[in-house]
């Protein structure tokens, strides 16, 4: 909540330094002089002069590009007397700097007048020293130039702030959500059903009841194993009674 009026603040703060700069570069370009015709209002139409703006000068600003000074054509017409007045173009070499005018008309009685011009133009009639006006005329645009950036920058930067702002609030949800993680728990393989440890004791116990019967087989084969035994035993006995004679020796080779 308190970010939120920060950036609303910041985006108060400069708007309204936005409007200050351009406010004061209004006033110094309007000081001492009058606008005839509104600031690049077209390339062709007409303005009035006076009998209070009878003795001032007027000047003509253009729009000023790359390269378009040995082209640009403007003239002026009397409408009355459907006669071109003569005109002063500023040079090239100065054509494009900030406190210069690039044609000056001079005085004119009062009468409407009729314009046309390669671009778009805006004309001006100075009340007293015109050099002085023009200084006014570059500071007021650089002013305006600034309220300008202003004006841009109180909606950008609050932009920034906010963005800047979300991300801060997504890593932090980010680090709690790492805080809580649990640990699985290692899988250990599907757990014995009932039926199946059912089965389990009914097998164990038949096994243990097979096993008595196993163990007269056993005390039978040895009991065997035995008495084969003792009869080898007495044929050998019987073999060594035997006389040693002639007679019964060659019997027992037989």
């Amino acid at each position: 909540m308190e970010k939120a009026k920060l950036i609303r603040l910041v985006r108060v703060i400069g708007v309204i330094i936005a409007i200050v700069f351009l406010a004061l570069g209004a006033g110094l370009i309007e000081t001492n002089a009058n606008g005839l015709v509104n600031h690049w209002d077209g390339t062709n139409g007409s303005f009035t002069v006076d009998e209070s703006r009878e003795n001032q000068t007027i000047i003509v600003f253009t729009e000023v590009s790359s390269g378009n000074c040995p082209e640009f054509r403007f003239e002026v017409m009397d409408d009355e007397e459907k006669t071109p007045l003569p005109v002063e173009k500023k040079d090239c070499s100065e054509w494009y700097a900030d406190d210069v005018w690039q044609y000056r008309i001079g005085t004119l009685e009062p009468g409407r007048y009729t314009f046309t011009a390669s671009d778009d133009v805006s004309i001006v009639a100075v009340n007293g020293d015109v050099d002085e006006y023009l200084e006014n005329y570059a500071l007021g645009n650089g002013l305006e130039d600034i309220g300008t950036c202003f004006c841009c920058l109180s909606f950008v930067v609050p932009f920034i702030l906010g963005r800047m702002s979300s991300q801060t609030m997504d890593s932090s949800h980010h680090f709690e959500l790492n805080d809580s993680f649990v640990m699985p728990t290692p899988y250990e393989g599907p757990s014995e059903s009932p039926s199946t440890a059912l089965d389990a004791e009914d097998h164990g116990a038949e096994s243990a009841t097979e096993e008595p019967d196993a163990e007269p087989a056993t005390e039978v084969e040895d009991e065997e194993s035995t008495a084969e035994v003792q009869d080898v035993e007495a044929a050998t006995e019987k073999e060594d009674e035997q006389p040693d004679g002639a007679f019964w020796g060659g019997l027992n080779n037989d």
